[in-house]
């Protein structure tokens, strides 16, 4: 595997594709014998909610079932001397957003974070639905220190801009899903993060409420999707796994990397 296709790999993580090292990593069995049976069916054995197959061609890696590039890199972009990081990124984005399968107006992108790091700068956005975070789904934009896009890395679920008859009002209180999740995966028995809404980016997308989980009988953190109309348990995953991932532990800071190009 070449460099660019492993560190794509571990980067396009929820939003994206697991890390050949952690996905050999699996949750303690104490910690899954107290799952229910509804639990298990939904446990992810990596940090992964999405499954991207791609093939590498010049310049990036183009998802093979949506046709749009996931990864792109060596830029032909004009600079913007002056401009802010996060508006430089959009204005490629907006300019290239067929290539990516991102809504041209990029109004369903909102900045989450922009950091610099030597000459370079890096905006991530997170991709929204009905005003609400999608879960795992990501567009990074590197920049140079003219403002010059040098690489995106993308999470984006083109597919949500056609759906239809979504409900982002919750049916169950935040309450009542913490309760479901720690029944879940606790026996009951432990503490929850606060719940917030996100949309799950399934066909067609689902209301969830997002938590964390620390069960009081043993060491694990399960990330915790429920559904917010029916209660339903829809991914699960010990993020405590993390810590137990070597190299994959990188991977746990979204887009944390550098990616270079292939060798």
């Amino acid at each position: 595997m070449s460099r660019l296709s492993l560190v794509v790999t571990l980067l396009l993580l929820g939003a994206g594709l697991a890390g050949a090292t952690q996905a050999q990593i699996r949750p303690r069995l104490d910690a899954v014998n107290v799952l229910s049976a509804e639990a298990r069916a939904r446990l992810a054995p990596a940090d992964t909610s999405l499954a991207f197959r791609t093939r590498l061609v010049a310049g990036g890696r183009i998802d093979e079932e949506a046709g749009i590039f996931r990864a792109a890199y060596r830029l032909d972009a004009p600079a913007m001397p002056g401009a802010a990081p996060d508006d430089a990124a959009r204005a490629y984005l907006r300019m290239a957003a067929r290539a990516f399968g991102l809504d041209p107006e990029t109004s369903d992108l909102e900045v989450e974070r922009v950091k610099a790091t030597g000459a370079s700068r890096h905006v991530l956005f997170r991709q929204t639905f009905h005003g609400l975070p999608v879960f795992n789904r990501r567009v990074k934009v590197n920049l140079d220190r003219d403002g010059a896009p040098t690489m995106v890395l993308n999470a984006y679920a083109p597919h949500l801009r056609d759906a239809r008859d979504f409900d982002a009002r919750p049916a169950i209180p935040a309450r009542e899903a913490a309760a479901t999740a720690l029944g879940h995966v606790a026996r009951g028995r432990g503490r929850t993060s606060t719940p917030t809404l996100v949309v799950y980016p399934a066909g067609p997308p689902r209301l969830a409420w997002q938590m964390l989980v620390w069960p009081d009988d043993v060491p694990a953190e399960w990330n915790v999707l429920i559904d917010a109309h029916t209660g339903e348990i829809l991914y699960l995953f010990d993020q405590a796994m993390r810590e137990r991932a070597g190299d994959g532990a990188e991977a746990a800071t979204l887009f944390s990397a550098e990616a270079a190009g292939p060798e």
